[in-house]
């Protein structure tokens, strides 16, 4: 699969460099990029979260360009990020719970602020923290692409009281990966919301699966707690259908501020990450139904997106056409270029970013 999008002529293969991520070793971003660069002639080398919050800060060489990677599925480190944001927190080491977004955020800022100011990065820590901030994205993207509108909403009463009927999207301002968020529907009295969240008691959990929720009161938890972590609601936008009945989106790779690689994500319900068991969709059957010119103002929109951010090399933009065909984004995603076997002209996408951060070495 590859997008339609061709890259600009390559640099020399010549300039070599060393890389050192930050990341955790046994996660495939990590091993995938280091393949990448060491199969272009690069050194590449890792830094573990878990040495750098053990004390062990990363120690990059003059001539290392640093890519900062996900410190996530790793509960240790996540963890650890919690406790370095609010000390008084001792989170819990169960698989998939959700919990204390905030001083996530909290901690991940702390020690990426920590990292040298002359060093150089493929994306800066500062791109990368505002990108985690959906709120703060929002507003640096205001006016600049069509995104959805949000809406100042405290507490789940206000919502039922001032904006019934109508459909939402609720998701933590510091979440990843669709964990928390909630597709609500509400008309009256019927009230459904489809959402990964499960319950156990007082506990909340990310599952590989959505599902529907039609009780009222189940729904309600599911709200409040979402909106306890830190969160945004927006108004839920309908997004255009394949000729199949599946709803549709992109996940699109801008590198050095053009769109080249993507992938097609459909669904059933609203909600499209692949790994809620959503499946990948063709371009060319996006192209075919709705024309050249509509991707082509898919992936502009997605370039206009990345622009206020021009200290971040890579980014991933999800975005949608909506039923009425205009271009919408919804989010962006300092981590969001893990396409595997995605190629545009025989590279991936992190062969790309080592030939676009090396084009102005």
């Amino acid at each position: 699969m590859a997008a339609n999008r061709k890259t600009d002529t390559a640099p020399s293969p010549n300039k070599l460099a060393g890389f050192l991520i930050i990341g955790n070793p046994e996660n495939r971003r990590v091993s995938m990029f280091i393949d990448a660069a060491i199969s272009l002639g690069h050194r590449a080398r890792v830094h573990a979260y878990e040495m750098w919050l053990d004390g062990t800060p990363p120690d990059p060489t003059p001539d290392e360009i640093i890519r900062i990677e996900s410190s996530g599925e790793n509960t240790r480190v996540e963890n650890a990020l919690i406790r370095l944001g609010d000390p008084a927190l001792e989170p819990s080491e169960e698989f998939g719970i959700i919990q204390h977004h905030r001083a996530w955020y909290a901690g991940f800022s702390t020690l990426l602020e920590t990292l040298p100011n002359d060093s150089r990065f493929m994306n800066t820590p500062a791109s990368i923290l505002t990108m985690f901030d959906k709120g703060a994205t929002h507003e640096r993207l205001h006016n600049v692409v069509d995104q959805p509108e949000r809406f100042d909403v405290a507490s789940w009463d206000e919502l039922a009281d001032a904006y019934n009927p109508g459909r939402y999207f609720i998701k933590p301002r510091y979440g990843s990966s669709a964990s928390g968020v909630i597709a609500l529907s509400m008309k009256g009295d019927k009230v459904l919301a489809r959402t990964p969240i499960e319950r156990d008691g007082d506990a909340f959990y990310n599952r590989l699966h959505a599902r529907e929720i039609h009780d009222v009161d189940e729904i309600r938890a599911r709200f409040e707690f979402v909106m306890s972590l830190g969160a945004v609601v927006e108004r839920w936008v309908p997004k255009a259908t394949l000729s199949d009945t599946r709803t549709f989106d992109l996940r699109i790779v801008c590198i050095g501020g053009r769109a080249q690689h993507s992938v097609v994500r459909c669904s059933h319900g609203p909600i499209t990450n692949l790994h809620l068991g959503n499946t990948r969709g063709e371009l060319s059957d996006v192209v075919e139904q709705f024309g050249q010119d509509t991707v082509d103002a898919l992936f502009q929109s997605a370039e206009r997106a990345v622009e206020p951010f021009p200290t971040s090399l890579y980014c991933g933009v999800d975005i949608a056409m909506t039923s009425r065909g205009k271009p919408v984004v919804f989010e962006l995603n300092a981590f969001g270029d893990l396409l595997p076997n995605v190629l545009v002209d025989g590279r991936g996408t992190y062969e790309a970013e080592i030939f676009a951060m090396l084009e102005n070495r």
